[in-house]
């Protein structure tokens, strides 16, 4: 416990010295220009983005969950991937933590609960495999844009391609047919003899049993997944690149791609919410493309006011979607 308080504290303390380094680069003054020029229309498009590309994010979950004899709403499918956004947005880490909520809401419904591991879980792996290859591209942008020295960029390509191949690897052996993490739990077993360990680890097995089952038996609920997940991409990076063209900054399609890889490399960070890290990796990326450093900051405020609203917004709707005693 106390070398886990430890690791904490220690992202929160280099967080918050990226983030005291960004705010000595910029003028306080200029900044604020940037933020009162935006309009009401202009947050009012971004905000319609964003419903969307969380709808989006939804009809991937729903791809999977729609196969169950008896699947949940979209609005509470909505719902629940909300609250999961805020819980994982809000645990330090590389944005997970918030699955279980997803799974507790299927269950609550009358879902058994391996049959919600299993969709939560296809549902995770199809946004690493999306993201990843997302991510992959955008090293690519970076080269094409010159960002960072020919070393840099060789050691991100391999580190994308290995973070690429487990997920892309682990979806190849289920659609074989073949049960990697039931072999995994199995040698676990042997560790804990205790009633609850065994029943859990057993859930898990049967969650990847059924896993396999839809992947093999129902293949098009994967393709729409797929599908859901790259249009969602699509909406990012639209939302992405106007949100930087009203704050002053007009990145062109490769530039756009490249600086949403560097956010996204901030948020893989073992900080709540990419603390300090987004704000640097903007103005690192913005700096060397000849930008005004206040816009990447000012991009950066926005990102964080946004991504703050949807997670307490998310906090609401998980105190309302679980009962205290499951969180």
């Amino acid at each position: 416990m106390t070398r886990k308080r430890g690791a904490t504290a220690l992202a929160w303390l280099v967080g918050l010295l990226l983030l005291a380094w960004v705010l000595r680069q910029v003028s306080w003054r200029a900044l604020w220009e940037i933020l009162r020029g935006l309009t009401w229309g202009q947050l009012g498009l971004l905000a319609l983005l964003n419903g969307l590309i969380l709808l989006g994010l939804t009809a991937r979950w729903r791809a999977f969950v729609s196969v169950l004899p008896r699947p949940l709403s979209f609005m509470m499918l909505f719902q629940a991937r909300l609250a999961a956004f805020a819980l994982s947005y809000f645990t330090p880490g590389p944005q997970f933590g918030g699955e279980p909520i997803q799974v507790v809401v299927q269950h609550l419904a009358g879902t058994p609960l391996s049959a919600a591991t299993a969709t939560v879980g296809l549902d995770k792996l199809v946004e690493l495999v999306t993201n990843f290859a997302v991510l992959g591209l955008g090293v690519v942008a970076l080269w094409v844009v010159g960002l960072g020295s020919a070393q840099a960029r060789w050691w991100a390509s391999l580190w994308v391609l290995a973070l690429l191949l487990m997920p892309l690897g682990y979806s190849v052996l289920l659609w074989r047919g073949w049960y990697p993490l039931a072999r995994l739990l199995g040698w676990m077993r042997t560790w804990h003899k205790a009633a609850w360990w065994q029943r859990g680890l057993g859930m898990l097995v049967q969650s990847e049993s059924l896993a396999v089952d839809l992947v093999r038996v129902r293949p098009r609920a994967l393709v729409w997944a797929l599908g859901w997940s790259m249009l969602a991409w699509v909406g990012m990076m639209v939302e992405f690149g106007l949100s930087a063209r009203f704050l002053g900054a007009a990145l062109s399609p490769l530039e756009t791609l490249a600086a949403l890889a560097a956010v996204r490399f901030a948020f893989l960070l073992p900080m709540p919410g990419g603390l300090g890290a987004l704000s640097a990796s903007l103005m690192i990326v913005f700096t060397a493309l000849g930008y005004d450093p206040n816009a990447a900051l000012a991009l950066s405020f926005y990102i964080r006011a946004r991504d703050l609203m949807l997670g307490l917004l998310g906090m609401l709707l998980a105190g309302r979607l679980v009962p205290g005693k499951h969180l």
